[in-house]
């Protein structure tokens, strides 16, 4: 049983920025950052029993919603969980009255999120902080 929340405590804010150091930025040889709080930064977690097996973010731009870090650990991708922790960040974002969602997807993320019924904008471009290529993909909510 999948169960997609917020986290609840300390140690579940802990655990999110570990898992989202270790999958989306120790590869690239970046030192781990604090994860920043605010009213316009909504995190998800989703838990398989007690454990965390995914987040992604949802950050609220005025009318539109940048989804950010989604990231599975790897021994539980092809499970759908991505795609649910997706799902939910848009449904927060229709429920904020966004207009739409938005994410710079990694080159190897286009599929997923084209799945997701994400539309492509533009080229590839390198990210400016990471150096990784990224495109920008868009959904109208």
């Amino acid at each position: 049983m999948l169960e997609i929340r917020k986290p609840r405590s300390g140690a579940e804010w802990e655990e999110l920025s570990e898992m989202r150091y270790d999958l989306l930025h120790k590869y690239l040889g970046f030192p781990k950052q604090r994860i920043v709080k605010g009213p316009s930064k909504i995190s998800l977690l989703a838990f398989s029993g007690k454990k965390i097996v995914g987040t992604g973010t949802l950050i609220v731009e005025g009318k539109l919603g940048h989804i950010r870090y989604v990231a599975v650990e790897r021994k539980s991708r092809h499970r759908k969980i991505g795609s649910r922790l997706v799902k939910r960040l848009e449904q927060v974002a229709k429920k904020k009255k966004l207009k739409m969602v938005y994410v710079n997807a990694r080159k190897h993320a286009k599929k997923f999120f084209k799945e997701l019924d994400f539309e492509t904008k533009g080229d590839y471009f390198k990210h400016k902080k990471i150096g990784t290529l990224h495109i920008r993909m868009e959904k109208i909510l």
